[in-house]
Order: structure tokens, then C-alpha cells, then sequence
């Protein structure tokens, strides 16, 4: 594993993150896959969400810590922090009375930005004889209780079974292969007891699940289109009509518009930065 600022080669961690799988083969059933798959009826190029709790069963089988609340949208809020005028606090699981809450006696709330790009969804690439299923988690580990997180940009896998023989025909799971694939969250304590949270932008070459058939290649232009329902799903600014530099500034001088310039280190639509 090769990073931007070189936490992966710290002596004290490099065995925590680099703890290889919990178990390198595992089986699974029938009601594994059927939570994955999309309700009768639904046509190719359509997408919906998935509970993300079916997917973190694979997930496991790389790390136990496997969850789906990224630690950058989840938040444990003191009741005390909270002002007196504040009633009720949001979060993806509904509102808090903050009032009632505070009358008994809790001290603190978890809270879930509703808007923040996390969960699973799912796009029908085919439905013949066979599902084939494209699908989008977005996870992460918790290596070291307390300190280590790692977030991969996003988890994809690829499903195809034979619904009528409720058999699965290949199955993968993985983080894309790209320079900067996943995002490294430490925290440390110094003598006197306060924490520090470090970050660290990496590339992990291979972290993947797969049966030994692998699934059916596809056309790029249309794996392409897929991935990208899958990125709207998770981000509305995907919806943007991206330009590169040149080709946007012609047609901004063309139409005598202001240019919107975003400089990236790393990757927009994506968790790994």
C-alpha cells in the first residue's frame, strides 16, 4: 500500500493496516444474494436502493469492523453543546427532541447527516435468462478501535445469477484501481491525554472478493453509463455537465458566461479524499 503522506510505512501501524482478510474463503447462501437483486419487473438501465446491512456480509469476510456509517457523516453530539433554542435535531433516522432527551437524562445523540453519500444502490445492467446487477456501497473499516479508519473510495460489485435456478453465475466485489483509492483517518494520543486525528490519502492495489468465474465482460460506453446512475444516486452534483478547461472555456467565451473551476487533489465523486 503506497500513500501522499507515508502513515501506511509507520512502523505501529503497519500491521493494522495491513491485516490481511478474516477469512480468505467463505460461502453463502441463497438469502445472501436475494436482498441484492431487483423486484419483478424492473428494466434494464433503472436503479434502486439497497440496504446496505446485505453487502457488509461480504464486506466481513475482508474485516469485522465493516460498517456503512462513515465516520466523516456520523456524529456523537453532547446534549450540552446543543444551544437552549435548539428543539429538534436532524438525522437520517428521524428528529431528536433535544428537550425530551434532555429531561432523561441522556447525555449525547448519534447523528446522521440525512444528505450525506453513504448506503448502497444498484443499477440492472441486463435481465434475460440471467440478472446481471451492477452495484455501489459506500464502507468502511474500523482497524483499530478508536483510531484507525479506513475508507475506501467505494466498494463495486458485480452480480449475475440465474434467478430460476437460485444460482449465482460470478459474483466480485472491489475498490476501483486507481491511484488514490482509499482514505486513512488515525488518531493519537499524546502524554497528556488529548487526541489528534491525522489523514492520509493512499492506493491499496487489490482489495476485492470474487468467485472464480468471473462476471461477463461488458462494453466500456456501457459499464460507463451504469457507474454513472450509480454516482448520481450518490451525488447530485454528478449531474453536472464536467468540461475540461479547454473545452469550457471556448464555450464560455462562446456564450459569454463565467467559468466554474474546480482544482482537484484526488477524486470528486467518490469517499477517498
Amino acid at each position: 500500500m503506497s500513500s501522499t503522506y507515508g502513515i501506511p510505512r509507520e512502523p505501529a501501524l503497519l500491521s493494522i493496516l495491513d491485516p490481511g482478510p478474516a477469512n480468505a474463503r467463505a460461502s453463502y447462501t441463497w438469502s445472501d444474494i436475494v436482498p441484492l437483486l431487483p423486484r419483478a419487473g424492473t428494466e434494464p438501465g433503472s436503479v434502486w436502493a439497497v440496504e446496505v446491512e446485505p453487502l457488509l456480509v461480504f464486506l466481513r469476510q475482508l474485516h469485522p469492523s465493516a460498517t456503512g456509517e462513515l465516520h466523516v457523516y456520523v456524529y456523537q453530539v453532547p446534549l450540552a453543546q446543543l444551544p437552549p433554542t435548539v428543539t429538534l435535531l436532524q438525522s437520517r433516522g428521524g428528529d431528536f427532541d433535544v428537550a425530551q432527551l434532555r429531561a432523561q437524562g441522556v447525555e449525547s445523540v448519534k447523528v446522521v447527516n440525512p444528505q450525506a453519500p453513504m448506503g448502497c444502490f444498484a443499477t440492472l445492467l441486463r435481465a434475460d435468462s440471467t440478472l446481471d446487477v451492477l452495484l455501489r456501497v459506500h464502507a468502511e473499516f474500523e482497524l483499530a478501535p478508536d483510531r484507525v479508519l479506513f475508507t475506501p473510495a467505494q466498494f463495486e460489485a458485480r452480480l449475475v445469477v440465474d434467478p430460476t435456478a437460485k444460482r449465482v453465475v460470478s459474483f466480485s466485489l472491489s475498490v476501483p484501481d486507481r491511484d488514490t483509492n482509499v482514505d486513512i483517518n488515525v488518531m493519537d494520543e499524546n502524554r497528556g491525554g488529548d487526541r489528534t486525528g491525522r489523514a492520509d490519502i493512499g492506493y491499496v492495489p487489490r482489495l476485492a472478493l470474487e468467485t472464480r468465474a468471473a462476471p461477463p465482460e461488458l462494453p466500456a460506453t456501457k459499464l460507463a453509463a451504469a457507474r454513472a446512475r450509480l454516482a448520481r444516486s450518490f451525488y447530485p452534483f454528478a449531474s453536472i455537465e464536467w468540461k475540461p478547461l479547454s473545452e469550457a472555456w471556448e464555450r464560455a467565451r462562446a456564450t459569454k458566461r463565467p467559468l466554474h473551476v474546480v482544482q482537484l487533489f484526488g477524486t470528486l465523486d467518490d469517499e477517498s479524499c
